[in-house]
């Protein structure tokens, strides 16, 4: 049954696309998804069905998109295209490009109509299909029940964590690596790539950058991560087999040839909880449900095994009867059927059709949304009922309309008249808005109960409110309307819970609709959040998420889950601490996320909600909340410990939020962040929306960039981003945190308001963003909050500061830069102070600085320009110290000045200028002055200026060290062990050291711990002395360290002075070399000079200071010598002292050793005189030794020199070669050795050897003599082994007694290339010769021109011994030579010896043979087919028989055998031959012709339709082999229109294939390319033009012609818009076929412009019409006032126009003067519309007065003695300030303003200022100032004379004002020290007088002698001053007291001096002539 297929499209569904195309059609067609996994022919091996939920696909909705085809009524979108191949898996990837997408269209429609037909012809009825549908259903409904089953079951996170604990030690990451590779498609060019990279022409990564074709080429052929068996078997065990750095290559695969580098490998390791808990929570998960599963299964079981009654299922009716309501109709039962029951068969079979029949007569004629259900349970009755018809039977039943109800079911419903129908988003119509657009509405099943909702998916309605008391769990893909509705939960439980892999929609279409929590009967509120979103996806469009209560997420609640909010409420929800633990909070009011979650908000409304953290939304554990529209508002976030956290909107934990747009506004916290808190390791990008209008207790009311430890948050802004307008702070920055400013930079509407931590200091800077290069900055963007007078931002390179006044700006290296990589300008912040200096940066001196105490550095990279100031130590202590981790960098732009700032001691104090104990750099300054001298710490005498520390660095660019002074070494620098100074400029002059280094003192001396110094540039060190026992120059002390010189080499302004130990006469010493690559030059040499007067020279790439005249020549002892590695070097002379058997190089003395030899170190070495040793020499190191005509000899021991493991060369440069190395008097016992190797090297260029038992004697040694001679020894040459024995140049190894040079073993001598004739070696064989074979004596004899014969003779002169030369350059030594005479026949060569005396058989022979290739070779194959000779197994070695030559070819033509060059190839007759002493052998072979029965024809190119006939270019290959083009001709047929034509090969006679055949190609269509023309636009609002083109492309004589328009994209908001092809199409028109073309719209994309309507000052209103008013603030700005644009200024009432910004200005700041309020306009635009800038609009305004700031008096202690300017801070305005002063214990008065001290104490003081014009009077509070007592003015003291030699005793008192000139007493001066004081003369004594109060009284002894004073410290006390100390004195003298009148005094103020009296002097009383009497004044 069923009609045969007619469609032409079934053709086209061959596997392996189509198959797979058709069943991914069916299951798109069925909303069901499928993977494929095929096998390599294409076939279906396997597949995984998804339910249409899964794609979160709605019933009866419509696909979306751009419709492309309409088959049978249902559209194919180009959405569905795209789902179609995203269904095919990996196989769906090489579809998904046009071509391939039209293919994919094209075969939907094929596939489409083959379903029409389907339903059309009943297909579904049939049997066959029938069984198969119910297979399915069996299934879907198996698994269904298991679904059902395993619901409840529920992981907590306890069992994850006890499963990880149970498994710990199986739970580990497998071994990885991280790898790159370059992937190309041959071996060539792998291999090509690979020498590159190891010749180091390109590297790895460029190289995979330029060639790869795999995708990873662009990030350099990294592959990243990944385990074993994740790439192909041939890929994977090449690079598991690599070690890390390690590159191999070509490897082979499936997909080309691969170099391979391994990165790093990763060793298997335990993974963390954290890391694996996800799926852990799986795999627990999954054991569970099969338990339950298992559980379930065992339970029917049980119940299938016991007998039960008859269930209701098996009363009901049977399948296929026809429901009660369905009666047959009268017509369809014959009237002799009716009333009779006919038992026959065929009664039965008439009435089975009849019952068919009758249920299909019940069919309704109309099919409705209505009625679809019941008809759906019709059709399943039928299908039943069916399945028991034949054929025949089905063929009796009238079908019409099975088949119209069938189709109208399967073509799209149209929805009756009040049906509930609406788009998602709630709404009749959507326009897009909140990120969504839907192009159908979708219909709603009413849902009426209200305990419950739907457990079946499906689009469902509210009718009522529903109430739960457990968590709904809606399966996949349920559509929820709430229709205004409420559900309730009346549990403590979530009131929806989206579960794992479960999509939940939910919107309402009124608006009123909410999910909420209720109370219990007692009014207590149930506890739960909204919304538990559990590794599934909820998407939002409508509705209210509000009441709910929860500790996390009140609202919704996310775990490892996606939220797509695109519209609704998520409001009044509270996150709190529910539980009886105290350290839970509650996060997250509205939104909670963690685990990897996201939250796609593209509008909606979060507001009112509470929490501790995150009022709003609280974003946790690597999740992602992307907020592109809606509103996060009134939110708050109020925590219990507000040191942390905060967020009013948004709290970011470890998380990302991006925000493009959307408002976050009027949120509060009490603690950071109102808007939103960035916490450590969390990133906010924000691109777009706006941040206004919040609140934060703590800081940061917008938002709050978290700083903690060196950590901090991530805020990245750019594009259109706001933050404005919160309460106090926008943006707040804590120390050390920053914003980034991000890809793209600031639009034109940005603004970023920006409040820091701590405002800069005048004169310097707080960092506010990074990533303002390349112009991503704008001005304005950044506003400062704190609105700071002087304070701006600038740009600076990389980063936006906030600077306080003139930014101090310049490079590193100083005021400006000169180096060839330019310094940037940097921003540098000032200090007055070095203890302002915490952490790193760049700071330069506001001030002198002087300092008791060392600056240690901070531990980080601290940069200080010193500005021209100087930092002064005034105590004995270095100025600067860096830490270990510090790295200092000393500059100085010199400021105003002209003069370096100092780094120096004040004059008297002693220490370092800069200790350095990490790294230094210096651009400028001057470090002088200085001074270390501490003998009793060594170290403290080193390094005046700078001590470099053990391993530590300084590197000099600039800056001056001079005039510093050290007590030993190092005046200027010293460094210490393995220090590195680097100096490319500045100078180190005028310094001084004790002992040495008065510049620069280098460590050196000890192996491994030499310093490393390096010059260039300008370096100066000269002028620097020492001062030991004289004044001597000592710039640079080396100590052994050689300096290095750097590129670009120095300048013709450097001078570097070294001085050196003294250096012996012929001798030198190097002092530098050149560093790296650098070539010295000689003007480097200039710029060096010797402190000790030595001359300098450049040698090779070494400056030395030499001697006298230098020893200078090549190692061979030639001057010039042009051998390779034979350059001149320099020579260190020798010297033995035989008096003091003490051998010396240079002034260097050789070490003994006990056996009397002396080690010399590895160096060159030339003979001064004659040396007679008495031991011998060792070397510890490679020597060469110059003999320079002179003689080394040693006596009485049994070798010169002993050489272990290392080289020694010898060489004589003198004229007659008359050196000489001998043993004198041999008389040892032992054998003697001139020259002793042990596992050593020896070469000889020159001298003699002799004297010895053995000349040379080598263990296992490698000797090589060029030169020189070995003779007038016993043997010569001897020893165990050589290691190797070459011979050259002239040397002579003759007249030895014995034996001259003994071969040993199998030793070989290797003839070098410069053996000359005049060289002479006898030669002894260990072995003993043979007549028959003689012995090789050496190798490499090539030189035609020489006679090795005479060169090389054997000792044996008593022997017929010959030395005789192979062809290979061999040398032998035998008794015979063969004369070999050569006979040819056919292919063979006979040889036979006819030399006389040849000891081999008379009838000796023995041949070389040519023979041809084997048959199966002669069969063309492109390779050449070579002939071979053999020997004959006569053949043996030894028998000097000529080498076999090359075989020549000759190949038979017409006129005979021709040559060829090389072996034969192709088809012919050829002859090979050898040819040996003028004889031939020859072997003729037939080449025959290769047939190819099927040949592979390629064409090569590509073909496009011209209107010409195309013959293409053929490529023509056997199974390997390209045949060439002569072996066949090329023929075409229809070859000139689009399409496919024919080429034909047909054979040509001759050659070396026979080859024939044919092959199709594709003529391309061409193309006619369309391109719109440019500039076509309109004002936003009109209608669109016909759009203009020109076209191009045709064939000439050939004109198109075209139906349809161009289209544009759709859109009706100003903008640029595509151009597209729209229904533009081609025709033909006469000799254009539009067959032969395609049309195409031109590649480069042209726009349609909308153009934005432009906005005047008409359009503009103030919103408030009554007078704007202010308090007086200084400013002419205005805040209150507002401008709005009209709405009669819209082109539509719909639409959104501009924000208005712009400046409020009053006319005046002034109060009397200000009347109104200009508002003028920035320039603001939204997409249609744009707000011009400086539009003006002016309203009536006035200011009134102001209070005045407080009014504080600053001032708090003053001093008696002392007028005290008082000081206040704040008030406002111009008004004066006036004190008042009430005395308290304590008493002052105001004398010109100033504060008067009358007595010590207490005052209150009172300001009041003046108001003025703007401002009220204000008055401070009351402030107390203390009075404290001063210091007496001035030295106190009284001396008391006491009578010589009385008899009696002398007594007196004294009292304070004994001691103050007279008026100058103290008020209450008392005296309080001493109680008592005994002395010489006097004894003192306290007294009291109870009217005077204290005193002294003193009684001296009787009969004074004593001329000594005595001396009383006495302290004295008053109300107003300190403790006074005065000195009392007691004088012995011999004169009397008297009474002196007459003379006056004047008071005067103290100035130090006595009062000098006026008046006449009247002395009277004591008796005492005038003569004798002393006055005392």
């Amino acid at each position: 049954m069923g009609a045969a297929c007619n469609y032409e499209n079934c053709s086209k569904l061959a596997f392996p696309l189509q198959n797979a195309l058709a069943i991914s059609f069916f299951l798109w067609y069925t909303g069901t998804t499928m993977n494929f996994v095929t096998s390599r022919q294409g076939e279906i091996t396997d597949m995984a069905i998804l339910t249409p939920g899964d794609l979160g696909n709605t019933v009866n909705a419509q696909p979306a998109g751009q419709v492309l085809a309409q088959v049978g009524g249902k559209p194919i979108t180009e959405e569905d295209v795209t789902r179609f191949i995203q269904a095919m898996g990996r196989n769906g990837q090489a579809y998904n490009n046009p071509k391939g997408r039209a293919a994919v269209l094209e075969q939907m429609i094929a596939q489409r109509l083959f379903l029409l037909d389907a339903q059309r012809n009943l297909y579904e009825r049939e049997p066959a299909f029938k069984a198969q549908l119910a297979a399915v259903k069996e299934q879907l409904l198996m698994e269904y029940a298991i679904t059902k089953c395993i619901q409840s079951v529920r992981v907590t996170e306890e069992e994850v964590r006890a499963y990880y604990d149970a498994h710990k030690d199986d739970l580990q990451a497998e071994e990885s690596v991280n790898a790159s590779h370059i992937l190309v498609d041959s071996e060539e060019k792998a291999n090509s790539i690979l020498a590159d990279i190891r010749a180091g022409k390109i590297s790895f990564d460029d190289a995979a950058r330029q060639y790869s074709t795999c995708p990873s080429g662009k990030q350099g052929g990294s592959l990243g991560d990944f385990a074993r068996g994740q790439m192909v078997p041939e890929f994977d065990q090449a690079v598991f087999a690599l070690q890390e750095g390690e590159l191999t290559g070509p490897v082979k695969t499936q997909f080309g040839y691969h170099l391979i580098r391994m990165n790093k490998k990763n060793e298997a390791t335990p993974i963390s909880y954290a890391d694996i808990r996800e799926e852990l929570y799986q795999q627990v998960m999954q054991e569970k449900q099969q338990e339950a599963d298992s559980a379930e299964e065992q339970k029917e079981a049980e119940a299938a095994a016991a007998p039960g009654e008859e269930t209701s299922s098996d009363k009901s009716t049977t399948a296929g009867e026809a429901p009660d309501t369905v009666k047959p109709t009268v017509d369809s039962v014959s009237d002799s059927d009716a009333g009779t029951q006919d038992t026959s068969a065929d009664d039965e079979k008439k009435a089975a059709v009849q019952k068919v029949q009758a249920l299909i007569d019940a069919l309704p004629e109309t099919v409705t949304v209505e009625n679809a259900e019941s008809v759906s349970a019709q059709l399943e009755a039928i299908d039943e009922a069916m399945e028991s018809l034949t054929e025949e039977q089905i063929a009796e039943l009238d079908m019409t309309r099975l088949h119209a109800v069938s189709e109208a079911m399967n073509a799209p419903m149209t929805v009756a008249e009040g049906e509930h129908t609406h788009f998602l988003c709630g709404k009749d119509t959507c326009n897009g808005v909140g990120g969504h657009t839907e192009t159908n509405k979708v219909i709603f099943t009413a849902w009426n109960d209200e305990s419950k909702l739907p457990e079946i998916k499906g689009n469902y309605y509210l009718m009522n409110n529903v109430t739960l008391n457990e968590p709904w769990t809606p399966v996949n893909g349920v559509v929820l309307c709430l229709n205004g509705h409420t559900i309730t939960v009346e549990a403590n439980e979530p009131g929806i819970t989206v579960g794992n892999g479960k999509i939940f929609t939910l919107c309402d279409c009124k608006g009123s609709g909410k999910i909420t929590h209720g109370t219990d009967n007692n009014g207590a509120k149930y506890d739960g959040r909204g919304v538990e979103v559990s590794q599934g996806t909820f998407n939002m469009y409508g509705g209210s998420i509000t009441g709910n209560r929860e500790l996390k997420g009140a609202g919704v609640d996310m775990y490892c889950g996606t939220f797509n909010m695109y519209g609704g409420n998520i409001t009044g929800n509270e996150a709190k601490n529910l539980t009886t633990n105290s350290e839970n909070v509650g996060i997250g009011g509205g939104v909670y996320m963690e685990q990897n979650s996201t939250f796609n908000m593209y509008d909606g409304t979060i507001s009112n909600n509470t929490g501790e953290y995150g009022g709003g939304v609280n974003i946790n554990s690597k999740s992602v909340f992307n907020m592109s529209g809606g509103t996060i508002e009134n939110n708050k976030a109020i925590g219990k410990n507000k040191a942390f956290g905060g967020g009013g909107g948004v709290n970011i934990v470890g998380s990302t939020f991006n925000m493009s747009g959307g408002t976050i506004r009027d949120n509060n916290t009490n603690a950071y962040g109102g808007g939103v808190y960035v916490g450590v390791g969390s990133n906010f990008n924000m691109t777009g929306g706006e941040i206004t209008g919040n609140i934060a207790t703590k800081y940061g009311d917008g938002v709050y960039v978290k700083s903690a430890y060196g950590n901090m948050g991530h805020f990245t802004v750019s594009g259109s981003a706001k933050v404005s307008n919160n309460t106090t702070s926008n943006v707040y920055l804590p120390d050390g945190a920053t914003m980034a400013i991000g890809q793209g930079g600031f639009g034109k509407t940005a603004s970023i308001g920006v409040t820091t931590a701590n405002l800069p200091t005048p004169g310097s800077y707080v960092a506010i963003a990074t990533g303002a290069a390349n112009g991503g900055y704008r001005d304005g963007a950044f506003i400062n909050d704190q609105k700071t007078d002087g304070c701006k931002f600038q740009q600076v390179g990389d980063q936006i500061l906030l600077v306080n006044g003139t930014l101090h700006q310049h490079p590193i290296c100083g005021n400006t830069c000169d180096h060839d990589s330019e310094h940037a300008n940097v921003a540098w912040k000032g200090v007055s102070s070095l203890s302002e200096i915490t952490t790193g940066g760049y700071y330069y001196l506001m001030k002198d600085i002087e300092q008791r105490q060392t600056w240690n550095l901070p531990n980080d990279k601290v940069v200080l320009c010193l500005n021209g100031y100087n930092i002064t130590a005034n105590a004995n202590v270095d100025v600067i110290k860096t830490s270990s981790y510090a790295q200092f960098i000393l500059t100085d732009c010199r400021g105003e000045k002209t003069e370096y700032g100092k780094i120096t001691h004040k004059e008297g104090s002693v220490g370092r200028g800069i200790y350095v104990n990490s790294s230094f750099t210096m651009y400028g300054g001057e470090i002088s002055g200085n001074t270390v001298d501490a003998p009793s710490a060594s170290n403290k005498e080193y390094g005046g200026g700078v001590y470099v520390s053990d391993g530590c660095s300084f590197t000099m660019n600039g800056g001056k060290i001079t005039s510093n002074t050290a007590g030993v070494y190092g005046g200027g620098v010293y460094l210490s062990r393995k220090s590195n100074f680097t100096m490319n400029g500045g100078s180190i002059t005028g310094n001084r050291a004790q002992m040495s280094g008065g510049g620069v003192e280098l460590y050196g001396g000890n192996s491994g711990d030499d310093n490393t110094f390096t010059v260039s540039g300008k370096a100066v060190i000269n002028g620097n002395i020492t001062q030991g026992s004289s004044t001597e120059a000592n710039n640079v002390a080396c100590n052994g360290t050689i300096i290095n010189v750097a590129s670009p080499g120095l300048d013709s302004e450097a001078h570097i002075g070294v001085s050196t130990n003294e250096i012996s006469e012929g001798d030198y010493k190097v002092v530098a070399q050149g560093k790296s690559s650098y070539q010295m030059k000689d003007t480097d040499a200039e710029r060096f000079n010797s402190d000790n007067g030595y001359a300098s020279k450049l040698i090779g790439n070494s400056i030395v200071f030499m001697n006298g005249t230098l020893h200078e020549h090549a190692v061979c002892g030639k001057t010039g010598c042009t051998e390779e590695d034979h350059d001149n070097t320099l020579w260190i002379p020798l010297t033995y002292d035989s008096e003091k058997q003490i051998l010396q190089y240079g002034r260097n003395r050789v070490k003994k050793t006990t056996y009397n030899k002396y080690t010399l170190p590895a160096g060159n070495y030339y003979l001064f005189a004659d040396i007679t040793l008495d031991g011998s020499i060792e070397i510890s190191g490679d020597v060469n030794i110059c003999l320079n005509g002179h003689t080394i000899s040693t006596k009485l021991y049994n070798s010169v020199f002993d050489i272990n493991s290392h080289k020694l060369a010898v060489c004589d440069c003198s004229t007659g070669h008359s050196g000489k190395i001998e043993i004198i008097d041999n008389h040892s016992e032992t054998k003697s050795f001139v020259v002793e190797l042990n596992a050593a090297q020896f070469c000889l260029y020159g001298g003699t050897i002799q004297g010895g038992d053995y000349g040379v004697y080598s263990n296992n040694s490698s000797v090589k003599l060029f030169g020189g001679s070995i003779t007038g020894n016993t043997i010569g040459v001897d020893g165990s082994s050589y290691d190797s024995l070459t011979i050259g140049g002239d040397a002579k190894v003759i007249d030895n007694t014995t034996k001259n040079l003994v071969l040993l073993g199998k030793s070989v001598i290797r003839i070098d290339k410069s053996l000359t004739s005049n060289a002479k070696i006898g030669i002894t064989t260990a072995a003993k010769l043979s007549a028959n074979a003689n012995i090789q004596i050496a190798s490499g004899a090539s030189n035609p021109k020489l006679d090795y014969s005479k060169i090389f003779t054997s000792d044996a002169t008593d022997q017929n011994y010959v030395v005789t030369k192979d062809a290979n350059g061999n040398l032998y030594l035998g008794i015979h030579q063969h004369k070999w005479q050569a006979t040819a026949e056919g292919a063979q060569i006979t040889f036979k010896c006819s030399a006389d005396g040849c000891k081999l058989e008379s009838d000796f022979a023995t041949t070389y043979t040519v023979t041809a290739p084997t048959d199966l070779d002669l069969i063309y194959s492109g390779s050449e087919k070579v002939a071979t000779v053999t020997k004959d197994d006569k053949y043996f070695d030894g028998l000097g028989l000529p080498t076999i030559p090359a075989i020549t070819y000759q190949e038979l033509k017409e006129t005979g055998y021709v040559g060829i060059e090389g072996a034969p190839k192709d088809v012919g007759t050829y002859q090979a031959s050898i040819t040996i002493d003028n004889v031939t052998a020859s072997v003729t072979y037939k080449i025959v012709s290769k047939k190819v029965a099927y040949p592979t024809i390629e064409v090569t190119g590509t073909y496009t339709y011209d209107g010409t006939e195309k013959t293409p270019a053929v490529v023509v290959k056997d199974e390997i082999n390209v045949i060439p083009s002569t072996e066949y001709s090329v023929s075409c047929e229809n070859n000139i229109n689009a399409g496919n034509a024919t080429v034909k090969i047909t054979d040509v006679d001759g050659g070396n294939y026979n080859v024939s055949g044919s092959t199709t190609f594709t003529i391309d269509k061409a193309t006619i390319t369309v391109t719109p023309n440019t500039d076509q636009k309109k004002i936003y609002g009109d209608e669109d033009p016909t759009l203009k083109y020109n076209y191009a492309g045709a064939v000439a004589g050939e004109t198109p012609a075209f139906t349809g328009i161009l289209s544009r994209v759709e859109g009706k908001n100003a903008g640029e818009y595509d151009i597209q092809s729209g229904t533009l199409a081609l025709a033909d028109n006469g000799s254009f076929k539009a067959a032969n073309y395609e049309l195409k719209l031109a590649d480069t994309p042209v726009q349609f412009t909308i153009v934005p309507k432009t906005l005047s000052a008409e359009d503009l209103e103030f919103i408030t019409d009554t007078p704007i008013t202010k308090q007086y603030d200084g400013t002419t700005t205005c805040t209150t006032a507002k401008v709005q644009i009209k709405d009669n200024a819209k082109a539509d009432t719909n639409d959104e126009v501009p924000t208005v910004t712009g400046t409020y200005a009053y006319n005046s700041a002034n109060v009397t003067e200000a009347n109104k309020v200009t508002f003028t306009s920035d320039m603001t635009s939204n997409t249609n519309y744009i707000l011009p800038k400086d539009l003006k609009l002016e309203h009536e305004a006035s200011i009134t007065k102001a209070d005045q700031a407080a009014l504080t008096i600053t001032s708090t202690t003053a001093t008696y003695g002392t007028d005290l300017t008082l000081t206040v801070d704040g008030g406002s305005g111009t008004g004066e300030v006036t004190y008042k002063v009430e005395n308290g214990n304590g008493a002052a008065t105001m004398i010109d303003g100033r504060l008067h001290p009358v007595t010590v104490g207490e005052v209150t003081v009172q300001a009041t200022k003046s108001g003025d014009d703007n401002y009220y009077d204000v008055q401070s509070a009351r402030t107390t100032i203390t009075i404290a007592k001063g210091t007496y003015p001035g030295t106190v003291s009284k001396t008391v004379n006491i009578m010589r030699n009385r008899s009696d005793v002398q007594k007196g008192s004294l009292y304070a004002e004994d001691f103050f000139p007279k008026g100058q007493v103290p008020e209450y001066a008392q005296i309080k020290i001493p109680r008592t004081d005994s002395g010489e003369i006097v004894t003192v004594c306290q007294m009291i007088n109870s009217s005077r109060g204290c005193a002294l009284s003193y009684t001296s002894v009787a009969n004074i002698t004593s001329t000594t004073n005595q001396t009383c410290t006495v302290t004295i006390t008053s109300d107003n001053y300190n403790d006074i100390t005065a000195t009392l004195i007691f004088h012995p003298t011999d004169k009397t007291t008297v009474t002196i009148e007459g003379l006056s005094y004047t008071d005067k103020i103290y100035d130090g001096s006595a009062i000098q009296p006026t008046g006449t002097l009247l002395v009277t009383g004591g008796d005492v002539p005038a003569n004798e009497l002393e006055v005392l004044y």
